[in-house]
């Protein structure tokens, strides 16, 4: 009869990105659990290191040693060093400063970080470029120039002499967000280690630790946002931070 329903459809396109958002939920209360239980082992692997390195150094002025003798010592020195780094990065990402944040112009922070990563010797004969659009993000600018820093320098290590990285800033998708992004054309990711590469301590490089995504992914989630990566084997990656902008009320 007349205003009777006829039919009915149910779209289901919404659903792959609420298991999206399921996914990054669970990343990310993963990582804050990991942080947590992992500060406190830090600090207590930080003290005996730093007596045990001052008593090394006091050894090392202590006189003269022979060639076998000085060849051991600095390979006790060398690696104190490393492992006072590798804990210091663990710090950073068990317990990320809060963030304190300000309305930062996003061209004139890519234009920064590209200058001082372009003299760089890591970057390898890889050619920087940009897509800029304006765009004011609500960040804390030294920990935003970190994460930047840090997806230079793997897409750099992912990509052959003569590539390129590009970088993108704009208003994001959604209202009050602006967003970022590091592109390279390199060597791509494969799925089995895409699903892996937040988790703590994995790392595919001889000399890596594994924790610079992990702390990346700290440091956006601290500012309330989100990181998205898309990888082809062979083709590239790009990460891609969705980042709070300003609003009249910031």
């Amino acid at each position: 009869g007349a205003g009777s329903i006829l039919g009915a459809s149910v779209v289901f396109q919404a659903l792959p990105s609420f298991r999206e958002l399921e996914a990054r939920a669970a990343r990310s209360e993963r990582l804050a659990t990991v942080g947590e239980l992992s500060a406190g082992l830090a600090h207590e692997l930080r003290n005996p290191l730093a007596s045990m390195t001052g008593s090394i150094e006091l050894l090392a002025a202590s006189g003269a040693r022979d060639e076998q003798e000085q060849r051991l010592l600095d390979i006790v020195l060398r690696e104190a060093d490393r492992l006072n780094g590798l804990v210091t990065d663990f710090l950073a990402f068990a317990r990320p400063a809060a963030p304190q944040t300000a309305p930062v112009a996003l061209p004139s922070l890519l234009g920064e970080v590209m200058h001082v990563f372009s003299a760089d010797p890591r970057l390898g004969g890889v050619r920087l470029e940009s897509e800029i659009a304006d765009a004011t993000a609500l960040i804390d600018e030294a920990q935003i120039r970190q994460v930047l820093w840090n997806l230079l320098l793997n897409a750099a290590q992912a990509s052959t002499e003569g590539g390129t990285i590009t970088l993108r800033c704009g208003p994001g998708r959604v209202d009050h967000t602006v967003f970022l992004s590091v592109e390279d054309r390199g060597s791509g990711i494969d799925p089995e280690t895409l699903s892996r590469i937040f988790d703590p301590f994995f790392t595919t490089k001889a000399q890596g630790t594994g924790l610079g995504l992990a702390t990346v992914h700290r440091i956006v989630d601290a500012h309330g946002g989100q990181i998205e990566v898309e990888s082809r084997p062979g083709a590239g990656t790009r990460f891609t931070l969705i980042l709070p902008a300003p609003t009249e009320e910031s």
